[in-house]
């Protein structure tokens, strides 16, 4: 099943260039505490679309929590700012969804495989400039 089959399309580019856009990044694509870039990555099912979580509506331990109480496994939360999205040509969408309103999305859909990757690149660089926003306690 692709993402746009079980959610509403995107909606409009967000506008506030500073908004932070939160992003879990699964335990799988973090080694020694370093996040790859398939952490910005849109997998095969999400029709090209990144999700993510908008800082004006949930705060980073409520998008950490949400995601482990959907059955992910994540490391931490990371951030990615709407500007930074836009530089990336990767632009945020308004894309809130009946039991997350905070959920948004980053469109990939105009690149192909290596420009995704290149781009997804760029925006774990920036998310790992900036730190992380939350961190799972690991024991």
């Amino acid at each position: 099943m692709s993402y746009l089959s079980g959610h509403p399309s995107p909606g409009a580019a967000l506008s506030n260039h500073a908004e932070l856009l939160y992003r879990n990044a699964r335990a799988e694509f973090v080694q020694d505490g370093h996040p790859s870039k398939q952490v910005f990555e849109p997998g095969p099912q999400d029709d090209k679309l990144l999700s993510l979580e908008r800082a004006s509506i949930s705060s980073p331990r409520e998008t950490f929590e949400r995601f482990l109480n959907s059955g992910g496994k994540s490391s931490g939360v990371l951030a990615v700012s709407v500007a930074e999205c836009d530089s990336a040509q990767v632009p945020a969408l308004e894309n809130a969804l009946p039991a997350n309103l905070a959920h948004a999305v980053s469109d990939f859909r105009q690149h192909g495989n290596s420009q995704t990757k290149k781009r997804a690149g760029q925006l774990r660089d920036n998310a790992v400039s900036r730190g992380w926003e939350h961190k799972a306690f690991i024991q």
